[in-house]
């Protein structure tokens, strides 16, 4: 069997809702589910999920850059960030982190399984981070490498037309 969704019919595959729920059922049940990506563009939905995405990466590359201007423009200014022993508004949190980052002699950040769910101006992310940070030893001698692993949780709002979080939890 095959179900292919038309016109507005794309909106019942790209919002989360019983019948999303349903067609996942149907799906892993065998029934293949076609989606109009010319349908998706005109409601904005691959749009939407596409500019998520990408200030997802781009979080994760400022990290790597030191970058802080990059970090805190990947979140509104009364966004919230609850990750390790932080948890409060997201300014904060990258004030938290700027010594952590300093003392990286190298830092690589890579987000994947990047899966966004879009309803109007808000969306529900959820990613996979994993960090390498090569850093100085603790016992003074050398270097060392340190890996960090986990989910990112994000709740990001759409405000004129621009996407950012307004909520972070990073669980690891």
């Amino acid at each position: 069997w095959r179900i292919v969704l038309l016109n507005g019919g794309v909106k019942l595959a790209a919002t989360e809702g019983k019948c999303l729920d349903t067609l996942k059922q149907l799906e892993s049940n065998g029934v293949s589910i076609l989606v109009c990506g010319t349908c998706l563009n005109f409601f904005n939905l691959l749009e939407a999920k596409q500019a998520i995405a990408d200030l997802i990466h781009a979080g994760a590359r400022a990290n790597d850059r030191k970058d802080l201007d990059g970090m805190r423009a990947c979140y509104w200014p009364d966004a919230i960030t609850w990750h390790g022993g932080y948890k409060g508004p997201s300014a904060g949190f990258i004030d938290y982190a700027v010594p952590i980052i300093e003392r990286c002699l190298q830092a690589a950040h890579h987000v994947s399984n990047v899966l966004i769910e879009v309803q109007g101006d808000r969306a529900l992310a959820e990613s996979h981070y994993f960090a390498h940070h090569r850093r100085p030893a603790a016992s003074g001698a050398g270097e060392e490498d340190a890996f960090f692993e986990g989910r990112y949780i994000d709740v990001l709002e759409r405000r004129e037309g621009e996407w950012r979080i307004v909520l972070r939890r990073g669980i690891s």
